[in-house]
């Protein structure tokens, strides 16, 4: 009778606890699905956001191709009017020439006759160049003890401008009054930073008997061997190279 009763007592037992489990998965499902709702409308905006970012995304994709081939188009313009700009001050310039060293005051109420019969004398001229105009760069005056303001001067005929520079050069040094001044062509700042760039090479070039050289217009050295032959080089480093190569080699002292 006793283990009857304590059949019927597990059977009850694993009736309540299959019960009570039922009951407590219910409640569980129905608290997860509560629970779980609004991250589920969340997600389902989150869709929706992402949907709008990938749209938006590639419409930018697609905007930033075409402004990278305006920026193309762009670029090459402002290039070319760049170029233009510069050769239009080169040519703006190409009457000019620079007077360095003369002492401020010294030009007198008329600049532009002074520097012309200076010219003259300083250089060795046949008679007074025709000049346009002589004047101060714009800038303060230097005060004492601080070197004077260069001089531009502007010469109607270009062939005398040409003649002035190479006046200059034969003359070198030029003294006025006991002051030693110096003549240069006006040149832009671009084209003088090109033509600077030569400078090392220029004062190597000296040395060497063998070889002819000048700077052509704009930047351009022009290197003439013993034979003929001419060399062009518009690359600093490469006319270095060059001159390392062919010229020193060749003008180096033989060891005894």
């Amino acid at each position: 009778m006793l283990r009857s009763i304590k059949i019927t007592t597990d059977d009850q037992q694993t009736e309540i606890v299959a019960k009570f489990e039922s009951i407590i998965s219910e409640l569980v499902k129905k608290e997860v699905a509560t629970a779980l709702k609004p991250l589920q409308e969340k997600i389902s905006l989150q869709d929706g956001s992402i949907s709008d970012l990938e749209r938006c995304t590639n419409e930018h994709s697609d905007q930033l191709i075409g402004m990278q081939a305006n920026i193309i188009k762009l670029s090459a313009t402002v290039e070319s009017l760049s170029k233009k700009c510069e050769e239009l001050e080169v040519r703006s310039r190409w009457h000019n020439v620079w007077l360095v060293g003369l002492p401020e005051g010294t030009k007198g109420p008329q600049p532009t006759e002074f520097i012309a019969k200076l010219s003259m004398d300083m250089l060795g001229l046949d008679g007074l160049p025709g000049l346009d105009r002589a004047h101060c760069t714009l800038r303060a005056k230097p005060k004492e003890g601080e070197p004077p303001r260069l001089m531009v001067i502007r010469v109607t005929q270009f062939q005398m401008r040409n003649a002035i520079l190479c006046h200059a050069g034969q003359s070198s040094p030029l003294l006025h009054n006991r002051k030693r001044m110096h003549i240069f062509p006006d040149f832009t700042p671009t084209v003088a930073k090109r033509r600077t760039a030569f400078a090392q090479v220029k004062r190597e070039l000296h040395a060497c008997a063998n070889a002819k050289f000048g700077l052509r217009y704009p930047a351009t050295l022009h290197i003439t061997m013993s034979d003929g032959q001419i060399h062009r080089f518009e690359d600093p480093d490469q006319a270095q190279e060059f001159v390392n190569k062919r010229l020193k080699k060749n003008t180096a002292p033989e060891s005894d």
